[in-house]
Formats: C-alpha cells, sequence, structure tokens
C-alpha cells in the first residue's frame, strides 16, 4: 500500500503538544505514539468523515479499504479498534445518537484531535 488514507490524513504522525498546552493534550499526544496502522486508519475515517455510528464506520471503513486506502480488518476489528480510541481519548461519544439500518440508536462517534 503506497498510499493511504493514513497518509493523506496523518502528514506528520510525530505527536505534538505545545508547551502551553494542558496535561491531557501532552497525555493523548503521547498517545499516538502508540496507535497501530489500523487505529490509524479508523481514526483518520472519523476525522474526516465523522460523527459516525460503528454501523456508518464500518462501512465507510470498508469502502477505503476496498480501494486499498486502509489495511483490511473485519467489521469487529474496525470496532475494537474505534473502542482502543475511545479509552485512550481519542474517539469520543457526543452523547448524540444516530441511526443503525434497522431504525435503531446508535452512539454518534467523533475523532478528537491529538
Amino acid at each position: 500500500m503506497t498510499d493511504s488514507l493514513f497518509d493523506v490524513v496523518w502528514d506528520d504522525p510525530a505527536p505534538k503538544a505545545r508547551t502551553t498546552d494542558p496535561d491531557t493534550s501532552h497525555a493523548a499526544a503521547s498517545s499516538l505514539e502508540h496507535l497501530t496502522e489500523r487505529r490509524q486508519a479508523v481514526w483518520a475515517i472519523l476525522s474526516q468523515h465523522g460523527p459516525l455510528t460503528d454501523e456508518a464506520l464500518v462501512t465507510i471503513y470498508d469502502q477505503f479499504s476496498e480501494d486499498g486506502l486502509v489495511p483490511p480488518q473485519s467489521p469487529s476489528g474496525i470496532r475494537t479498534r474505534r473502542n482502543e480510541l475511545a479509552k485512550l481519548g481519542l474517539a469520543v461519544d457526543l452523547g448524540l445518537r444516530g441511526s443503525t439500518m434497522s431504525g435503531r440508536a446508535a452512539i454518534l462517534w467523533h475523532a478528537v484531535n491529538p
């Protein structure tokens, strides 16, 4: 994969925080060092296309994966990566709800910029 969504969105993957930023910003920047390529891809999609439900995230991810822009992973893997991002504070529940294709309410997830 030469061009990936990650390459387009994340021009410089080195974590950054200004010296005047709060401790939480420094913690988030440091946490980026541990992101896998798959987490980075999920974060990039949430960042560019969010807020998204998990269902919508999987749909968009699969489209980018078919085009070779992100590494392939299962729907369960995509949801797991989104959950990891939430635990790292890089994806948040906005308190808003979207709908699944079956009409059920679902959390809208939003990417947090490090």
